[in-house]
């Protein structure tokens, strides 16, 4: 007796599969790069030209998202007047719209440069040196967005020559829309 075939799974199905999948990766980039010490900073020019594009990219996050819950095979059984499932269907769309937003905004530009980016150096100015609990020896910078704004793991000497409205060159792999930092030195 010859076992049953199994079901073809429909090209839709295949391709929404690939969608999410390259979505998550752009997604935990620019987290897996700054937790091993490779922060991308993009540049101003990219969050001003991606501004709008961030927004759709966020909306549609928020919204797949929210059909992924709500099409999951347990939503049947979610109890919606129970508190904490009421409170996880009310969190999850800002979670999507980081998600979209993120990756149109760090995780896009940072591909871009791991494939085709070269070695760029980009100047900023430093805002504060303030410790705080994730980063004892940060170094924050007025120009880029709040995601990559705060430099960790960099030497303290170079730390307290610096001063706020000092002027910083960080250089790494990257390209016109960003880099990710791997030097940071004081511009004289």
């Amino acid at each position: 007796m010859d076992a049953p075939e199994p079901a073809k799974e429909p090209l839709f199905t295949k391709l929404l599969r690939y969608v999410v999948v390259t979505c998550f990766l752009l997604f935990a980039l620019p987290m897996l790069g700054a937790f091993v010490g490779y922060l991308y900073i993009p540049s101003p020019e990219w969050m001003e030209l991606t501004r709008t594009a961030a927004l759709i990219g966020g909306a549609c996050g928020s919204a797949l998202i929210l059909l992924a819950v709500a099409t999951s095979p347990d939503s049947m059984n979610y109890a919606y007047a129970d508190p904490k499932t009421a409170l996880f269907v009310a969190i999850v769309p800002f979670l999507g719209f980081a998600m979209g937003h993120i990756i149109v905004t760090m995780g896009v530009p940072m591909a871009g440069a791991l494939v085709a980016g070269s070695h760029v150096e980009r100047i900023y100015t430093v805002a504060s040196m303030a410790r705080s609990k994730k980063c004892w020896n940060s170094i924050e910078l007025i120009e880029p967005p709040f995601q990559a704004d705060q430099l960790c793991g960099y030497s303290s000497e170079l730390r307290d020559s610096l001063w706020p409205r000092d002027r910083v060159a960080i250089s790494g792999r990257g390209w016109k829309w960003g880099l990710i930092a791997s030097d940071v030195r004081k511009i004289k």
